[in-house]
């Protein structure tokens, strides 16, 4: 389960970019995508396939969620 003090906010992201320290952050520049009307990368809830695919999230998942399931038999 995702710890929701560890996500990503719009404001977390406005300061994580404000420190300028990619590094640490993660974050090099704003995302021309926060310019849409309706659409924040924080809030964005579409499949990613390079974390989720590529760097082997969705695998990670998904043996989470059979581990929990075999457990709560």
């Amino acid at each position: 389960m995702e710890d929701p003090l560890l996500l990503r906010n719009k404001d977390g992201h406005h300061s994580d970019l404000v420190q300028s320290n990619p590094t640490e952050t993660g974050l090099k520049r704003q995302s021309i995508l926060n310019d849409l009307k309706y659409f924040h990368v924080t809030e964005n809830v579409t499949p990613d396939i390079m974390h989720d695919i590529l760097e082997g999230v969705g695998a990670y998942e998904i043996k989470l969620v059979l581990s929990s399931l075999i457990s709560h038999k």
